[in-house]
Formats: structure tokens, sequence, C-alpha cells
């Protein structure tokens, strides 16, 4: 074995306990420290794992609501652009009765005339024979004003319904695919 001074001794002997007293303070101080810190480290590591999972639900919530918004106007929207197409196909179809009415009333008359050429029956106004011979025949009579507003006008609702129709068309191609 090593000698020791007696220095030392004397030393040791005089504050040995005190030395002791004071590393049993710090290890106690130490351990005491670390246990408490740890302990709070991992109160507050649970705090906000549970904060942020609470968090999670309710953004997963918040997402999951926005969805279904989302879903939810779409819907109403189709059903809009659906409903007015309805509409326009059924307003087309029926101006093109209306029109194709006014076009089988107006445009052609036929007439029965007396086989004599003596028989001097009056005409009417804007009427012009098809034939001379007396006989049966056809001929064109002008339309009538009111009928020629008629057919405009339902020309020009069909072009403008008809364009209305391709603008909801284009409308639901461009958000949606049509099923």
């Amino acid at each position: 074995m090593i000698p020791i001074p007696p220095q030392v001794l004397i030393f040791l002997a005089k504050y040995g306990l005190k030395i002791l007293a004071v590393l049993a303070i710090i290890a106690a101080l130490y351990y005491t420290y670390h246990k408490i810190d740890r302990g709070g480290f991992d109160r507050a590591t649970a705090l906000y794992e549970s904060r942020d999972a609470k968090d999670t639900i309710k953004a997963a919530n918040i997402l999951e609501s926005a969805k279904k918004s989302v879903a939810d106007k779409a819907k109403e929207n189709d059903n809009i652009l659906i409903g007015v197409l309805t509409h326009n196909d059924e307003q087309i179809k029926n101006l093109i009765i209306e029109r194709d009415a006014a076009l089988a009333r107006s445009v052609r008359v036929t007439t029965k005339a007396n086989a004599d050429r003596g028989n001097t029956m009056p005409r009417k106004a804007g009427i012009l024979k098809g034939d001379d011979s007396g006989g049966e025949g056809s001929c064109d009579q002008e339309l009538a004003s009111d009928n020629k507003q008629k057919l405009v006008d339902a020309e020009y609702q069909i072009a403008r319904l008809a364009e209305l129709h391709l603008s909801c068309v284009e409308q639901i191609e461009r958000t949606h695919t049509l099923k």
C-alpha cells in the first residue's frame, strides 16, 4: 500500500466528516433536482401531448365539416344547374313547337277555286293565286304582321335559351364530371 502522509490524515480527521456531509448534501440535491426536473418534464410533456391530441381531433372535425360544407354547396350548385338546364330544355321545346305551329298556320294556304272562269270571287288582300285555271291549287300568303313578330320572337328566344343551355353545360363540365 501507499503510505499516506500524516498531514493528510490530520486534515481528513479534522474535516473528513464535514466533507462527507457536503458530498452527501450535494448528492441528495442532485438526485432531488434530477427527480423533480424529470417529473416536471414528464408532466409538461404529457400536458402538451394531451393538448396536441385535442387540437388534432378539433382540426379533423373542422376539416370534415369544411369538406361536408363544400360537398353540400357543390350538390346545391349541381341541383340549380340541372334545374336551369331542365327549364331551358322545356322552354326550347315549347318555343320550337310554337314556331312550327306558326309556320304551319301562316306560310301556305290551300284554296279551292271554281272551275268556271267567269266566276269573280272577291279576293282577299295579300293572297296571290297559284294558278288561274280556276281548278284546285295552292297559293302563298304573306305572313300576318303579328305572326311574323311571333316567329321572330320565337327564333330569338330559342337562340337565347340555347346559348344559356350551352353555357350551363360548360359550367357543369368545368366544375364537375357529368355522371
